[in-house]
């Protein structure tokens, strides 16, 4: 039987920030694409438990982090926090008296990058549960993947809404671009901004921040006693953010512009 303090250490794999959590599963705030995951884990667990293995088999769970690329700085933290709590669980004598074992791939911050991996840890490591991605569009690049084979695919940086769309094996805790939209587009509106701009790289990350600011700030607008918004431009910059060339943008100077050129977590 897996005990209540073994799932709270388990479930501290999954994303950094809910290690100060570990000790209280049953009262984490977590956001899966369609239903709670509290039950999910334990049993895919417990289903690992009844293929026949030893009792001294590990338990292999995939763990797809950017490694590389523009995502390495809080991928690379992310992988080392699971593999410390993987760490933590083992010397406290595994699941069940089972070892964990994470099987790691670099999925670059990319979707190519991520189905190479996810390709790597189900075809070849034979894992059914994958920890990861570090990126939005990562995450969309492997999700119809692991959708289509049912195993399950679980994020703690991946923020683009279009994820809680992606399927019944898709989870993530990170917060939704949804609401950081929301919250962006109400404070352009509180400020007084009427007119806006804005400045995106072309990442599926940065598209789901201006998309849900732009359509808050609208509707702020048709709820303003009528009051008009005015969206003057929108520039979707080459990646990395530092190639840009914004000149030439034309038309009157907008009130505010906002710009996201960050990744999942900034």
């Amino acid at each position: 039987m897996v005990t209540g303090p073994s799932l709270a250490r388990v479930f501290k794999l999954f994303d950094p920030r809910l290690w100060i959590a570990g000790q209280h599963a049953s009262g984490l705030n977590i956001r899966p694409s369609r239903w709670s995951l509290t039950p999910v884990l334990p049993v895919a667990v417990l289903a690992m438990a009844c293929g026949g293995a030893s009792e001294a088999e590990p338990y292999r769970i995939g763990v797809m982090e950017s490694l590389t690329g523009p995502g390495e700085s809080y991928g690379t933290v992310a992988n080392q926090a699971k593999q410390m709590a993987a760490d933590e669980i083992n010397a406290g004598g595994g699941v069940d008296g089972r070892p964990l074992e994470l099987v790691v791939e670099d999925s670059q911050c990319s979707a190519q990058g991520a189905v190479a991996a996810y390709r790597k840890l189900t075809s070849v490591d034979g894992v059914r549960i994958i920890l990861g991605t570090s990126c939005s569009g990562a995450m969309l690049g492997a999700a119809p993947l692991a959708e289509a084979d049912g195993a399950i695919l679980f994020s703690g940086l991946a923020s683009n809404p279009d994820i809680a769309r992606a399927g019944a094996y898709i989870f993530r805790t990170q917060i939704s671009d949804v609401e950081v939209g929301i919250g962006t587009g109400n404070v352009l509106w509180d400020d007084g901004v009427r007119s806006l701009a804005t400045i995106t790289e072309s990442t599926d990350y940065a598209e789901g921040v201006r998309r849900t600011t732009v359509e808050q700030f609208e509707k702020r607008g048709r709820a303003g006693g009528g009051r008009r918004t005015v969206l003057l431009r929108h520039y979707r910059l080459p990646y990395p953010a530092e190639q840009a060339d914004c000149g030439g943008a034309g038309g009157p100077a907008p009130v505010a512009a906002i710009g996201v050129c960050g990744r999942d977590n900034s």
